[in-house]
């Protein structure tokens, strides 16, 4: 069977299926049939194929940043204005406080930056060196 190359066809949407792969723990299920393997120790991606890992770490660091900060919340909107319609949608939608909805959002997005960081495409294909 035929598969996409990676960063070609849909190229963030693999990225995305790549990492859930690799995160759950069923690698060793998903090994052949890539014509560009960014989870290979030796796949050496050009600058257009390496774009979207670029894309997605630089959102990551974006993310560790912001919930550092003394008021993550406030910091995590500036990074990223939309969560602020997010953040009244879903309160007034949805009946929620939005004290607890910022929690949950900021565990949300801060478990999505530590498990990007754990993503092996960003470990062997360097790309946390090569953002600019």
């Amino acid at each position: 069977m035929k598969r996409y190359t990676e960063v070609n066809a849909a190229p963030a949407r693999h990225v995305h299926w790549r990492q859930a792969i690799e995160l759950a723990g069923l690698s060793r299920y998903d090994q052949n049939g890539y014509l560009n393997d960014l989870v290979s120790p030796t796949f050496a991606g050009s600058d257009n194929q390496l774009h979207d890992l670029r894309a997605m770490n630089w959102q990551a660091h974006r993310i560790r940043e912001a919930v550092s900060r003394a008021n993550p919340w406030e910091a995590l909107v500036s990074e990223f204005i939309e969560l602020k319609k997010v953040e009244l949608d879903l309160c007034r939608n949805c009946k929620v406080q939005p004290a607890e909805l910022q929690s949950k959002l900021l565990h949300l997005y801060s478990q999505y930056a530590a498990e990007w960081g754990a993503f092996s495409a960003c470990r062997h294909c360097d790309v946390c060196k090569r953002i600019a």
